[in-house]
């Protein structure tokens, strides 16, 4: 039922009509020999819900065997999609674990995705595309049981302009998805406004940074507000952290130069209330001044699709 609410509730915003909302599902799983169900399925987009309804009811969240999972396969999937080009395109990954490849202990395909799929080339592939990438991590699994998906789940989703949501509670799905789905809805519209005089001054040698806080004084001082989703922020600042997913975000690929550089990430990545199932992060959907992180983001894509 949650995809119909979120239908629902799409369309009560008064930014879409039922007709105008297309919904694609892509379920993953492994590479054999860790998974021999499949590695990966993807279903088309569809206005009715009802039908998307009946796939999601047929999805059960099992198999793989060495922890990284087939999330190259699902992010491929997703930038092949059928997207309508005037379309607002988000993509959402659902996960508890890391891609193959990112330098995981315990992973069976060590080199990465054994159908050559990097998933950092596809993050950039998405950002040119125009697709918004969020990652709601599962949490605990994804930050007690690993020690790299949340750096480089912060980098991807840096790049196509998205964020990384932290899921502690299946009731928390729809809310977040709705409040990032409206917030990215709000950012495009700074980029579809803006774009040509950000690409401008980028012409004449301002820096990505300078254009942003520029753009950000003149928003705020005209007193722009925009649908902004706050989550409260349930991980332990960490430098260690901090520099690998700058280490990607300066990367063009995942190969061993990019893996040679990254350090190791000591010491828990949650906050003590959230290690163990029932902790909930406050959500809170609500319009606001603009803030220099959606204008950071407006830019960024700006400036990628123009390039």
């Amino acid at each position: 039922d949650n995809i119909e609410k979120l239908s629902s509730d799409l369309v009560a915003t008064g930014k879409w009509s039922r007709d105008a909302l297309r919904f694609g599902l892509v379920t993953f799983r492994d590479h054999p020999p860790q998974d021999k169900t499949y590695i990966v399925q993807p279903h088309p987009f569809e206005t009715d819900v009802n039908n998307l309804k009946s796939t999601l009811a047929k999805v059960v969240a099992d198999g793989g065997g060495d922890g990284p999972e087939a999330q190259c396969e699902a992010l491929d999937q997703a930038v092949r999609a059928d997207w309508n080009d005037d379309a607002i395109k988000i993509a959402i990954l659902v996960t508890d674990s890391p891609p193959h490849g990112i330098g995981e202990d315990g992973d069976k395909f060590p080199d990465g995705c054994p159908l050559q799929n990097d998933p950092l080339r596809l993050s950039k592939r998405m950002a040119k595309l125009g697709i918004i990438l969020h990652v709601l991590a599962c949490e605990p699994t994804l930050s007690l049981d690993f020690s790299t998906p949340l750096d480089f789940y912060k980098a991807i989703t840096t790049i196509t302009g998205g964020r990384l949501f932290p899921l502690a509670d299946s009731k928390d799905l729809l809310p977040i998805i709705l409040g990032g789905v409206l917030e990215s809805h709000a950012v495009e519209g700074l980029v579809v406004k803006h774009k040509a005089d950000i690409c401008r001054q980028a012409i004449h040698g301002a820096s990505a940074d300078k254009i942003s806080h520029d753009l950000h004084a003149n928003l705020q001082s005209s007193g722009l507000k925009l649908s902004t989703f706050d989550v409260e922020d349930i991980y332990i600042q960490n430098e260690a952290g901090d520099s690998n997913v700058q280490t990607w975000l300066n990367a063009d690929s995942i190969d061993e130069r990019t893996l040679s550089k990254l350090q190791e990430v000591r010491g828990f990545r949650l906050q003590k209330s959230y290690r163990s199932n029932g902790g909930r992060p406050a959500l809170k959907s609500h319009d606001q001044l603009v803030n220099i992180d959606q204008v950071k983001r407006a830019v960024t894509k700006s400036l990628v699709r123009n390039s």
